[in-house]
């Protein structure tokens, strides 16, 4: 009879205290579900960032078109790359001397880059095709897929 009254104690004060420790520190949780469609996406060149509006919460990221060419939605963490003069380069976001196009979400997370193949392919402008691609049904899963799970500490 102990036990059962300790189980049922557990039960029902972990998540109350799960809850409130949440709210102390300030804490959200978001799922990034890749098969959740977005409502819709855009960019602003302005300040260089595409987003993406879904149901949960807006996603915002940026992009970079540079000479570094990859695998279909290949991930890297640290992107380099050799620019036009033949300078090596770390890829922060923004650059514009290349055709090859990597995304990157930067809110509510920081992910790794992604390789946008379709982008290239279809010749889009890279800021505009990481917010078009993500949005695509046809090609969002992989892009998606590829920023969603790649989220670093």
């Amino acid at each position: 009879m102990k036990k059962i009254a300790l189980i049922l104690m557990l039960i029902t004060t972990i998540p109350t205290y799960a809850t409130t420790m949440c709210v102390i520190n300030d804490t959200v949780a978001v799922v990034l579900d890749p098969s959740i469609d977005s409502t819709k996406s855009g960019y602003d060149s302005t300040i260089g960032t595409w987003w993406m509006a879904h149901p949960y919460g807006t996603i915002r990221g940026i992009a970079a078109s540079i000479n570094r060419q990859a695998n279909s939605f290949e991930v890297i963490s640290r992107l380099t790359d050799t620019d036009n003069e033949g300078n090596a380069k770390i890829i922060t976001g923004g650059e514009k001397y290349g055709k090859q196009c990597w995304c990157r979400m930067t809110h509510p997370a920081q992910s790794n880059w992604i390789y946008n193949h379709v982008a290239v392919a279809y010749n889009k402008e890279c800021l505009s095709g990481c917010a078009a691609m993500l949005n695509n049904p046809y090609f969002q899963a992989g892009l998606r897929r590829g920023i969603f799970g790649s989220i670093e500490n």
